[in-house]
């Protein structure tokens, strides 16, 4: 098993992260929109290739 690790960039337009292994080389990136609601990530590869989107859903009082 792989240990991966995230490094978020702490100010960015807009919220983008790293994932490393424990060398430090890039596995994925991760870009997050800032405004939008819901909020989504999306996780690219080291080639830049769209590996997966995330969607964050908004808890609301009645779901």
């Amino acid at each position: 098993m792989k240990q991966l690790y995230v490094k978020q960039k702490i100010f960015s337009a807009a919220e983008k992260f790293t994932i490393t292994d424990a060398d430090e080389r890039i596995h994925y990136y991760v870009k997050g929109s800032l405004f939008n609601a819901p909020k989504t990530f999306e996780i690219q590869d080291e080639e830049k290739n769209l590996v997966a989107k995330i969607t964050k859903k908004n808890a609301g009082f009645f779901t």
